[in-house]
C-alpha cells in the first residue's frame, strides 16, 4: 500500500511504482473536483423534502387526531321472529381490555420480524 501512496503523491524514488518515468507524480496536473461537505441533517432535510414532493408525501404527513375521539359502534340485531333487537357493546368493552396487551405483544412482534431481515441478509 505503501508503494502505492507513494507513487501516487511522488516520492521521489525511481523505483517506486509510478507512471513509467521514474517521476512518482500520477496526479500532476490533474484538478480533483470540490467535494461538497453535506451534515446528516442536511440528508434528512433533502430526503424529507423530496419524500413529501412525491406521491407518497401525504402519506407520510398523515398524523391521527390526538384526542381520541373515535367511539365504538354498537351491534345491534334484529330478531325479526322474536319480534325484538338485540344490542351489545361486549367487543368494545373486550377490546378496551386487551388493546394495551395486544399493542405490546404487536410491537415486539414486529421488531422481531425486522431483527429476522437483517439478520437474514
Amino acid at each position: 500500500m505503501k508503494g502505492v501512496l507513494d507513487a501516487v503523491k511522488g516520492s521521489g524514488d525511481p523505483a517506486a511504482p509510478s507512471g513509467g518515468d521514474g517521476s512518482g507524480d500520477l496526479l500532476k496536473g490533474v484538478v480533483l473536483p470540490a467535494v461538497p461537505t453535506k451534515t446528516w441533517a442536511d440528508v434528512i432535510n433533502k430526503f424529507k423534502a423530496d419524500l413529501n414532493g412525491g406521491p407518497l408525501g401525504d402519506l407520510f404527513n398523515y398524523s391521527p387526531p390526538s384526542d381520541g375521539g373515535g367511539s365504538c359502534p354498537e351491534i345491534s340485531i334484529a330478531l325479526s321472529f322474536l319480534n325484538t333487537t338485540v344490542s351489545t357493546d361486549a367487543h368494545c368493552q373486550i377490546w378496551n381490555k386487551i388493546s394495551p396487551v395486544l399493542s405490546d405483544v404487536m410491537t415486539w412482534a414486529w421488531a422481531a420480524v425486522g431483527v429476522l431481515i437483517l439478520l437474514s441478509s
